[in-house]
């Protein structure tokens, strides 16, 4: 969120290529917290242990509860906005509205143009804002951006909390963390590796290749790389493209973003697609190509 005086003000759980789903506004912490916990003393960088289970470094910039409730009611409605269902999410995206529109701030999006082609959002939940401002960057861009921005950090602990960013998989942290302390909801786990469709992504949107042609460019781009069979390669590929036609609708009503690259999705944009277009043909040619469809 931007506050009126242009602050951007953020706290909470720092995971690669996103922002916290749920944004309060925290001036200083005085120990590290746990989940639903409010504290105030010291400011700076603290570590802390998120929702999924994921213990890593926190940046607090700037504070400001949600200035209609009281503190109590702040601290317990924080694990009613941390449910995995679209409900829950579509209320954070509520109760940040409506804290923009009583503060006269800005809801800054943070999905990328990866998740947007995958439609990895909630529809009118993470999927909403007033300005999208990584609607033009893709994952794995995020990637070296972040870390470029470790190798120039000003002082060591900003940049051990941007490398300590990296090291953590892409997670919505949705869920608890599993009994032995492991993320529970990995992101690529479920979508498949980002690397490989935003390769699939770039020859789709920048040049308009079919599947058959992709899936050639992409055997001989990762060939050696024993994580990526032609079997792997053909079961993202596939879910690349079935994902891709059933979430236009997404992407049909998108809020403003900048275009960054030479290609975007947005409808105002490079991008003209409509929302019941059907997959059929691209998945006919990719089961012509490749038979073997349980990788």
């Amino acid at each position: 969120m931007i506050l009126p005086q242009g602050i951007p003000g953020r706290a909470g759980d720092a995971r690669e290529g996103e922002v916290c789903g749920i944004q309060w506004y925290i001036v200083r912490y005085q120990q590290p917290i746990s989940f639903g916990q409010i504290g105030v003393g010291m400011a700076g960088v603290l570590r802390r242990g998120g929702f999924g289970g994921q213990v890593q470094h926190t940046v607090i910039q700037q504070t400001g509860l949600f200035s209609h409730m009281t503190v109590r009611e702040n601290i317990e409605i924080i694990p009613r906005l941390s449910k995995a269902d679209p409900e829950r999410t579509r209320t954070r995206t509520l109760e940040l509205m409506d804290t923009a529109n009583r503060t006269g701030g800005l809801v800054v999006g943070t999905g990328d143009l990866s998740e947007l082609a995958l439609g990895w959002a909630t529809y009118n939940g993470d999927h909403m804002s007033m300005y999208g401002v990584n609607a033009g960057v893709p994952k794995t861009l995020v990637r070296h951006l972040v870390r470029y921005e470790a190798d120039i950090a000003a002082t060591p602990a900003l940049k051990e909390v941007l490398l300590d960013i990296l090291d953590t998989p892409v997670s919505p942290e949705l869920l608890p963390a599993k009994d032995n302390g492991e993320i529970a909801q990995r992101t690529e786990d479920l979508v498949g590796p980002y690397e490989l469709h935003d390769f699939y992504l770039y020859y789709v949107l920048r040049f308009g290749f079919g599947p058959a042609k992709i899936f050639r460019l992409a055997r001989a781009a990762f060939a050696g790389r024993e994580e990526y069979p032609d079997a792997v390669l053909y079961k993202w590929l596939r879910n690349f493209y079935w994902r891709f036609f059933a979430q236009q609708f997404k992407r049909s009503c998108l809020p403003d973003g900048p275009k960054i690259g030479s290609v975007t999705l947005s409808p105002r944009g490079d991008w003209r697609m409509p929302s019941d277009a059907c997959a059929a043909l691209w998945l006919a040619e990719l089961e012509q190509l490749f038979p073997q469809k349980d990788a």
